[in-house]
């Protein structure tokens, strides 16, 4: 599951969020590995609510904070470090903020 926040310039992840991602989350008929969230930069803020959805949504869901640009940075580099063609998405089910280092070092595990 995702939601994009592209009208924010920096996506601190306010409350209505937090509520709104709760409930997408609660409602699903299929279990929710993980839950990302598209912006285009995150701040530090971000991140603790993140921690806390995580703790407080009474599931196992993961919540993944990435920015547009490492999101398409993936999509352009995962070849390079994938022993076959096939994606996988275990990269991203992670709680946090997804920064590039972190990506290089999930690609590294996750596409071998």
């Amino acid at each position: 599951m995702w939601d994009t926040k592209s009208k924010e310039t920096i996506y601190e992840f306010p409350n209505d969020h937090f509520n709104q991602f709760r409930r997408y989350i609660h409602n699903s008929t299929e279990r929710v590995n993980c839950f990302m969230v598209i912006a285009p930069e995150i701040s530090d803020k971000a991140e603790e609510n993140a921690y806390r959805l995580k703790t407080q949504s009474g599931t196992d869901t993961d919540l993944s904070l990435i920015s547009a640009d490492d999101l398409k940075w993936v999509a352009e580099s995962w070849g390079s470090y994938s022993s076959n063609s096939k994606f996988s998405l275990d990269i991203f089910n992670f709680t946090g903020v997804l920064g590039q280092g972190s990506l290089k070092k999930r690609m590294k595990i996750f596409l071998k």
